[in-house]
């Protein structure tokens, strides 16, 4: 009997993020279903990110387990909760358990996941002109997933993540980044990426991808693309089919599967933290879950 194309595809980026991490992972969070089922209300002020000098009030806060903290320009830090406001300059910080999912005002979705930082360094939205919209984000250290919304979708060449060693410009993506001081990788689920060290022309002020010493990575492949701070350029890698054990990918498919679930499961101390999307009323109910929270 044929395998189903769709369990394929989520048993190939199950892989693929425990490639990435190379850490134990918690929680199943699926994102899809909140992408088409939640509408994001924020206040009129959001709809529009200009980058005057008082901080852009950019993207809200939807989702959080464990510990984490938003640190303001000013060196301000307060402790994130459902509803908080994400504004330009501000900086998402998570403790050793904490996850962090935030929509912003163009309808993009960005998971930070445990032990991270992520720095919003600009988010001008131009929702009658998407086009001239732009975007960078600061990836200092640790793991996130993001998926594009409207500005990055228009305005590729104006989009730009950062990490620590690399630059990383945007083809209407689906992405999964892990960063150190030390390395660099990144997953694509959907669309493609360019990842380009710094260099005298690719400098880290810069917007849009990186051309010398580039290297670009499509979705739907079964690779990773690496950059090493020792080294000149970046590489792609293979996939190992033995990143997880098949026995907790098994475990998994029921639920990426299920539309609109969201469960915790545990296999002998080994876990399996997966980024889609929920339904809203998924979302609350972890939101709300003291049990959950404290599993």
């Amino acid at each position: 009997m044929k395998t189903n194309p769709y369990i394929l595809k989520q048993r190939h980026s199950a892989k693929a993020v425990a490639s990435i991490m190379r850490l134990p992972m918690r929680f199943l969070v699926s994102w899809r279903n909140l992408a088409a089922g939640t509408a994001l209300v924020l206040s009129a002020g959001l709809a529009l990110a200009s980058s005057g000098a008082v901080p852009s009030q950019v993207g809200e806060v939807n989702l959080v387990l464990g510990k984490a903290w938003i640190v303001g320009a000013d060196g301000s830090r307060e402790m994130v909760r459902v509803g908080t406001i994400v504004k330009v300059a501000d900086s998402i910080e998570t403790g050793r358990n904490g996850v962090v999912h935030v929509r912003f005002v163009d309808n993009a979705l960005v998971s930070v996941r445990s032990a991270s930082t992520l720095e919003i360094v600009r988010y001008d939205f131009n929702p009658e002109k998407p086009a001239d919209s732009a975007v960078k984000l600061n990836l200092i250290e640790g793991v996130t997933r993001a998926i594009s919304g409207k500005a990055a979708k228009e305005a590729r060449q104006n989009f730009r993540m950062n990490t620590p060693i690399a630059a990383i410009g945007v083809r209407g993506t689906d992405i999964v980044v892990s960063a150190s001081q030390e390395s660099v990788r990144a997953l694509v689920n959907e669309g493609a990426i360019v990842l380009a060290p710094f260099s005298s022309s690719c400098s880290a002020a810069a917007f849009g991808p990186c051309s010398l010493n580039a290297l670009e990575l499509a979705g739907g492949t079964s690779q990773i693309i690496e950059m090493n701070a020792n080294a000149l350029e970046p590489v792609l890698l293979p996939i190992p089919d033995t990143a997880i054990p098949e026995s907790l990918l098994q475990l998994s498919e029921p639920l990426i599967t299920a539309a609109g679930k969201t469960e915790h499961e545990e296999d002998g101390g080994s876990d399996i933290y997966r980024d889609s999307v929920t339904t809203l009323a998924a979302n609350k109910k972890i939101s709300d879950s003291k049990e959950l929270l404290n599993s």
